[in-house]
């Protein structure tokens, strides 16, 4: 029978080493088996305890002792391991401190940008992440370490947000024959990538003050590139002057001129330096010199000469004697005669008699003005005549300096040379 207590002198038995009597029977012991101490104690945790049961297998303990307490990712609750703690990485020797990056919550979307990093990293202190996660504020001062913003170039902190910076800009690209409509220089506010609105100005009829816009000066019409200066041709009735016309003979002679027996000379000039003169004739002979040229009802020139009485000069027009004059008239005197208006035909002639010569014995003529300083008719496109002008008859079409009349197939500006 079992009895721990020895006899020799009867059978008794008792449990071996190792095994334990339960009432009944002898059973394997067993014992707790505890690991040694692992490293880094805040670093790493056991995986999964950190001590086991072991029960005697009838020669050893079993699970067997470990030890070594070592490093192992798989949990065991019969071997002494450990693993990294939360936060806590493996490097292949040691538990370190995890890292990881904050991103920042967003900023304002309009004039801000990050001061300095919209994100940063984080290391594990073994307790909280370092440096702490932070809002995104507004903040002049920059960091590395926090989620701070500041204004964008060209915005300013009004105290609650970032506003947009404002100048004075001067207007630019004024054209010839331009001014402002109405102010040259606007107030400008940055929009994120540039200052609007815009300095560069801009052809608009309708006065700003807000907007740098340009219309024609006075005597002016847009053409839907440039403000041009008003001119017989340019399709706007009565915007323009159409200038007095003068022959003045500086030019040389002119085209529509036949000079006939008159020269252009320097010797006696009632202005600048040329006039035409008649050339030498004989007694009961006559030079002529010819212009066609349109007038407006009135020719004036200016005239000189000194003969005897009976060799004169005659100025005819469409062949009828207009103006005759013979004797003493050395200073320069102006005539002026009334004409139909229109082209006409203006004849220049200094007639002797049977006999003597007296003075010069010729006659000078310069500055011959054939119009007037006018304003423009017939600017508006049209090809016919509408109550405007001097000759309402069919087939009036503009004329050569923009006053309606007979006789031309087009409005356009020759000069007033008439060609």
């Amino acid at each position: 029978s079992y009895n721990t207590t020895g006899s020799t002198t009867e059978c008794r038995y008792m449990c071996d080493t190792n095994y334990n009597w339960n009432g009944t029977s002898c059973v394997a012991a067993t014992r707790t088996y505890t690991c040694a101490a692992k490293p880094q104690s805040n670093e790493t945790v056991y995986n999964t305890v950190s001590q086991y049961t072991q029960t005697w297998n009838g020669s050893a303990w079993s699970p067997v002792d470990d030890p070594t307490t070592e490093y192992n990712a798989t949990g065991s609750t019969t071997a002494c391991r450990y693993t990294c703690n939360t936060n806590y990485n493996w490097n292949g020797s040691s538990c370190v401190a995890a890292t990881r990056t904050f991103t920042c919550a967003a900023k304002p979307a309009s004039g801000t940008v990050w001061n300095t990093v919209s994100s940063y990293g984080q290391t594990w202190n073994g307790s909280a992440w370092s440096p702490a996660d932070t809002t995104t504020t507004y903040n002049a001062t920059g960091s590395t370490t926090e989620c701070r913003y500041t204004c964008a170039t060209n915005y300013t902190w009004n105290g609650a947000i970032c506003a947009a910076n404002t100048q004075t800009g001067t207007c630019t690209g004024l054209p010839a024959n331009a001014e402002w409509n109405t102010v040259s220089t606007i107030t400008q506010t940055w929009n994120g990538s540039a200052w609007a609105p815009t300095t560069a100005g801009a052809y608009n009829a309708t006065p700003s003050t807000t907007e740098c816009r340009f219309k024609c000066s006075a005597g002016s019409s847009w053409n839907g590139s440039a403000c041009v200066a008003a001119y017989c041709g340019d399709g706007v009735s009565g915007n323009s002057t159409i200038p007095a016309f003068t022959e003045t003979f500086e030019a040389g002679n002119p085209g529509y001129e036949d000079m006939g027996d008159w020269s252009r000379v320097t010797d006696r000039k009632h202005g600048g330096s040329y006039a035409i003169k008649s050339d030498t004739n004989y007694d009961d002979q006559t030079v002529t010199t010819t212009f066609i040229k349109y007038t407006d009802g009135t020719i004036c020139f200016w005239y000189a000469g000194y003969t005897e009485s009976f060799d004169k000069l005659y100025v005819y027009v469409d062949g009828s004697e207009k103006f005759s004059y013979g004797g003493d008239r050395q200073t320069w005197t102006q005539q002026c005669i009334t004409v139909t208006a229109g082209y006409r035909t203006v004849e220049f002639s200094y007639t002797k008699d049977s006999s003597w010569s007296t003075g010069w014995d010729a006659f000078y003529v310069d500055d011959i003005q054939f119009y007037n300083a006018m304003t423009e008719q017939c600017d508006g496109g049209s090809t016919t005549c509408t109550g405007l002008g001097f000759d309402c008859g069919s087939g009036v079409s503009c004329g050569s300096d923009c006053v309606w009349r007979a006789g031309e197939s087009g409005c356009h500006d020759d000069g007033g040379c008439g060609c």
